[in-house]
């Protein structure tokens, strides 16, 4: 999907196609099972539905009073092999842990159903997303946050593994095993104007035994991809795929981790900040440890990726002509404000982002990164929470070709996250938080990890790095580039630590 407004007309699309009565028998069925073949009251779907760059979300309420949310994928992003082992996957965890993840009550990987198309059935998730409230909210209540967090993901360190790919569960023996990776790659990665991006249909990858063979696989495919003239750029990049992922974790166990690590995706109490659900599960397999449970979460290393951090320096702002759009991910500011490129990247001035926060407004570099989907935020409107703004009141079915809802507003924020209202578009600094603070942010969080999970301390301190690798290496040259640049200079920075020893 190319904008906003393409993705607004494809969820069109898809709700025409959506039958709000078979919706709701669906729910009913599966609801109250002991009172066929409707539940005792009406059930209510609330219209139209909230939509991201994947999927659409109608929040149901129930005649008891509960709440749940019935998930469809775009027809053409749907995978169906990613979706079983994702909720295999989900139902592993919920077993296993006490990390908050809505319940799914019911979810048919087909469209062999009477709503026509693949759907899940799970609880509403309470709360406001974690990037509404981010910037607003004191050191204290981060760091609450940040100790949940941290918590709740080390306990992901429960379930190890032998291969990397993508989990599989047998009904028939009751056990899960790992199958190849989903992954839908470039075919081609240069800024050639005449070589324009593509992507190729999902394909297996894969089981992988080591993480160096998994990195050779991703290397051989991007740099198989480029313009002769941009080989070199392509070359370094294999060299420092190869080099920089730290060989003590080369080989088993393999782990779980979020695939999408991003504050939307992580819903909070808006008043007392105690976390309340983990969203957006898509795409979750087994990987590398260097990337894996003990990571820090995405926005805090989000200067690692210069083509999508748009902090810009107080005293940078005055020298930027009216209506730029220049931030720190221009070289040649960077080059204007520092004099060079600096080699630590922990206090360069040059920004970047790992996953980075994003708005609405950025769906064009989000469908260019394969294998990371746009959330649906759950009922969450501007920072409300979603008892309060987000669910419409409800609507008859008759008329939910017609009427309007708040969730629907293109400025709303509900299917993509936003720290801001400007988005990281804008070159306020209140937009973003500076590379020192990041550095602090990563600093917290890393001691925080280590306390309750000192045997993968080190992974925590070194996760930006294998985070920008990663985004490199699934992104075209123009994205890819600035983060290559950090990535040579921290290699350096490496290298010339240990030739001092």
């Amino acid at each position: 999907m190319s904008s906003s407004s393409s993705i607004k007309s494809e969820w069109m699309l898809v709700a025409e196609t959506i039958s709000i009565p078979a919706l709701q028998e669906l729910a009913s069925r599966h609801a109250y099972p002991q009172e066929p073949p409707l539940a005792p009251a009406p059930i209510t779907v609330h219209t139209p539905p909230l939509w991201g760059a994947y999927n659409l979300a109608y929040p149901i309420t129930l005649p008891d009073g509960r709440k749940w949310l019935a998930r469809i994928p775009f027809p053409e992003y749907f995978d169906q092999p990613s979706m079983e082992s994702a909720m295999c996957t989900l139902r592993l965890i919920c077993e296993k842990t006490t990390i908050p993840i809505p319940t799914i009550h019911a979810y048919d990987t087909s469209s062999e159903n009477a709503l026509g198309a693949p759907y899940i059935l799970m609880d509403f998730a309470e709360g406001v997303s974690l990037d509404s409230v981010w910037l607003d909210i004191d050191d204290d209540a981060r760091r609450r946050i940040f100790e949940q967090i941290a918590g709740h993901m080390s306990q992901l360190g429960r379930f190890e593994f032998d291969k990397i790919g993508a989990l599989c569960y047998d009904e028939a023996s009751r056990t899960y095993s790992v199958g190849p990776c989903r992954r839908q790659q470039l075919v081609n990665c240069s800024s050639d104007a005449d070589m324009p991006v593509e992507t190729r249909p999902m394909e297996d990858l894969g089981p992988f035994d080591t993480a160096h063979g998994f990195f050779a696989h991703l290397v051989q495919s991007f740099v198989g991809t480029f313009a002769p003239a941009e080989k070199p750029f392509a070359y370094l990049t294999r060299m420092l795929a190869l080099s920089l992922p730290d060989p003590a974790y080369d080989g088993p166990p393999f782990v779980l981790s979020h695939p999408d690590f991003n504050p939307q995706n992580i819903l909070v109490d808006p008043v007392t900040f105690e976390v309340t659900a983990f969203i957006d599960w898509d795409g979750v397999q087994v990987g590398p440890r260097h990337g894996d449970f003990a990571r820090c979460p995405t926005w805090i290393t989000k200067d690692w990726d210069p083509a999508l951090y748009q902090w810009v320096a107080p005293r940078a702002m005055d020298a930027l002509p009216p209506g730029s759009s220049n931030a720190f991910g221009n070289e040649e500011l960077m080059d204007n404000m520092s004099g060079s490129h600096a080699s630590d990247p922990d206090v360069d001035t040059s920004g970047s982002s790992s996953s980075s926060v994003k708005t609405q407004s950025e769906t064009d570099a989000d469908s260019e990164k394969s294998g990371v989907e746009e959330p649906v935020v759950p009922c969450t409107v501007a920072g409300k929470d979603a008892t309060e703004a987000s669910c419409p009141q409800p609507i008859d079915s008759s008329d939910s070709e017609t009427s309007e809802s708040p969730l629907t507003s293109s400025s709303s924020g509900i299917s993509t996250s936003s720290s801001s209202e400007s988005g990281i578009s804008s070159l306020s600094t209140s937009s973003e938080e500076s590379p020192e603070t990041l550095r602090r942010h990563r600093e917290l969080y890393a001691s925080i990890y280590a306390g309750i999970d000192p045997q993968n301390a080190d992974i925590t301190r070194q996760s930006h790095i294998y985070e920008a690798l990663h985004i490199a290496l699934h992104n075209p040259f123009p994205l890819a580039h600035g983060i290559v640049t950090k990535l040579r200079n921290e290699w350096i920075k490496m290298a010339e630590e240990k030739d001092t020893r």
